[in-house]
């Protein structure tokens, strides 16, 4: 019985710390887009916001890793999945400058899996300059999704419910660094 015990706490363990891995990856990744998050820049000098849309389990938004922006989606799927799509880009002139061309078939991976259905914390919260969630967190409105300031990402894994372990939680406050200061 005692062996039992200990192999039922090592699993439990085991199977923690799987789900922890999960998470760090899956967050690490959206962390890095948020707060390379910046307004894309239109051939007549005006911009649309970082954001494109938001929703509680997705949002696609407008990134600058390099000399063109890139756009990019985050989006849990129906098995569970949190899916990465990345849609990079060309301008004119030397390639760097607007209006920018993005491909049309986006580079798509999983970058989390085994997200539980029926949290009561959404994986993504859209908030203001002054930290307050925005009134509507479901939007692809570009007035909306203007005021995002900061994104709160609770992202949740639990590799093996089966075998009774916890569920992992990792939570991020991410500041949009490119677009102005977040008043606290």
């Amino acid at each position: 019985a005692t062996v039992s015990v200990v192999g039922k706490a090592t699993v439990r363990e085991r199977t923690k710390g799987t789900s922890l891995d999960i998470a760090r990856i899956g967050m690490n990744r959206m962390g890095k887009a948020v707060r390379a998050g910046t307004e894309l820049i239109k051939a007549d000098g005006s911009t649309d916001p970082a954001l494109v849309s938001i929703a509680p389990e997705s949002m696609t938004m407008y990134v600058s890793f390099g000399p063109t922006p890139t756009k990019m989606s985050f989006t849990v799927n129906s098995n569970r999945e949190l899916i990465e799509q990345v849609w990079t880009s060309t301008g004119t002139g030397d390639g760097t400058q607007p209006p920018y061309t993005f491909v049309t078939s986006p580079r798509t991976t999983v970058i989390a899996s085994k997200i539980p259905t029926g949290l009561s914390t959404p994986l993504f919260k859209f908030l203001d300059t002054d930290g307050l969630a925005l009134g509507t967190q479901t939007s692809s409105s570009s007035t909306v999704t203007s005021l995002v300031r900061q994104v709160d990402v609770t992202l949740v894994v639990n590799s093996d419910p089966s075998r009774g372990a916890p569920s992992v939680t990792l939570n991020e406050a991410i500041v949009l660094p490119n677009l102005g200061v977040l008043k606290r």
